[in-house]
């Protein structure tokens, strides 16, 4: 089957980088795979406040918001097809309108019926990767905002023996497939129930005929998510698999602190699933 992937073109408050463009258009080619891309134009709900017509021209900012949406998704459209033209890859492309609030649960939504989504993981798009981390059911690849090669000879997989991180080593079975060499990371004595977490996933994966390596790391004060990219980075991995941590509590979601660590603060490509 040829792989699907897809990348959402977010146009307010903030533009989606044309440097993610051009690295999702890398990936989808470098993996025989058809890019589908969603420009998604935001509608501004109606401001309530009776008072604020009669200090600024709400209704004059409403439609300017608007059109900067749809111009600047128009824009990413033309980018992303004129790129695409110029390596034959196959893309489809779609413009969709959304009340503002919705654009990241409705990005979200979309992922669900895609192999993989490819983000822009920054500050200003921490609320677009966890909607659809934590909302689509489908992997995430988190792209720094800077050019990658889209060819993935090595690949690096945080290991703890969790749930999640086993959810995030069968989704990446296409590029693990693909992949000369796989290195397993993973923490020393975080978890008193196995010492030695690594060794398991290690033999299972040499059993496969992979060439694997395994790195445990002890942490001190540092964040484990930074412990964990700075290890991958280290051995010269393009790709870090790791699942995502995260449980709602009331109306806020908690993030588990290695997720927030990479969300915050990429080094590399990180493939995440939940």
């Amino acid at each position: 089957m040829k792989p699907q992937f897809f990348v959402p073109l977010m146009t307010y408050p903030d533009q989606t980088s044309e440097v993610l463009i051009s690295n999702a258009i890398d990936l989808a080619r470098n993996y025989g795979a058809t890019l589908h891309a969603a420009a998604i134009d935001v509608t501004i709900p109606p401001i309530t406040d009776p008072f604020a017509p009669l200090l600024i021209d709400t209704g004059k900012m409403v439609m300017e918001a608007e059109r900067a949406s749809r111009l600047r998704g128009e824009h990413l459209v033309s980018v992303l097809q004129n790129q695409c033209a110029e390596t034959n890859l196959t893309v489809e492309s779609e413009t969709l309108s959304v009340h503002q609030p919705d654009a990241t649960d409705l990005a979200a939504r979309i992922a669900r019926h895609y192999d993989v989504t490819l983000l822009q993981s920054s500050p200003q798009f921490e609320a677009l990767s966890q909607a659809v981390i934590f909302g689509s059911g489908r992997p995430v690849i988190l792209y720094p905002d800077r050019p990658f090669t889209g060819r993935i000879d090595h690949i690096a997989i945080a290991w703890d023996g969790s749930r999640a991180a086993a959810r995030a080593l069968g989704d990446a079975a296409l590029f693990l497939a693909a992949a000369s060499k796989v290195s397993i990371i993973y923490v020393l004595g975080e978890k008193s129930i196995d010492q030695d977490p690594g060794k398991r996933i290690f033999d299972c994966l040499a059993a496969r005929d992979v060439k694997t390596e395994a790195y445990p790391i002890r942490i001190h004060e540092q964040p484990i998510g930074d412990a964990l990219q700075i290890k991958a980075v280290e051995i010269r991995a393009d790709l870090l698999i790791m699942g995502g941590y995260g449980h709602s509590r009331m109306r806020e979601f908690i993030l588990g602190g290695a997720t927030a660590d990479v969300l915050g603060n990429p080094l590399l490509p990180v493939l995440m699933s939940h």
